[in-house]
């Protein structure tokens, strides 16, 4: 398989990420060349925009939003909603050690289902959340990585 990859917002002239490719007609000219693109990091009215696009010429897409169970929940509702995000998506949200949510999407077979409850369809827990509010962080010096080459650059 071929995928299209694109971190950044679509802008005129970007190119970030590996493969990537301008947005407008470019991306509907490359539409038979690969089998899926991956949007990934981006904001909410940006997602809904390029779904547009993707539908319009039948791409398949996938989001890519690395997060907790609210980032995985919302992009489930937007991968819900998107017609052509048939793509699977990737979430880092069964990793995490906590989470401010009382409710988790667990994975069944690879799937998750779209809650079905008001809103996103989560709960806050307003003691975890106050506990990171009150959290005191130790403080760090300041650092800074420095690499030295075979030949000598630094």
């Amino acid at each position: 398989m071929l995928f299209i990859w694109k971190y950044t917002t679509f802008q005129q002239g970007s190119s970030a990420g590996s493969g990537a490719v301008d947005a407008g007609d470019h991306l509907v000219k490359q539409a038979g060349n690969f089998d899926a693109y991956i949007l990934g990091r981006a904001k909410i009215g940006t997602a809904m925009r390029r779904s547009g696009l993707f539908a319009s010429a039948n791409i398949p897409f996938m989001l890519q939003n690395v997060g907790g169970h609210i980032t995985r929940t919302m992009t489930t509702h937007m991968q819900a909603a998107f017609k052509t995000a048939s793509f699977h998506f990737q979430c880092d949200a069964e990793s995490w050690k906590s989470d401010v949510v009382k409710e988790r999407q667990e994975p069944t077979n690879g799937f998750v289902s779209v809650p079905e409850k008001p809103g996103l369809g989560l709960t806050l827990d307003r003691d975890d959340l106050q506990q990171l509010k009150d959290l005191k962080l130790p403080p760090q010096p300041k650092w800074i990585i420095k690499k030295r080459f075979e030949r000598g650059q630094v």
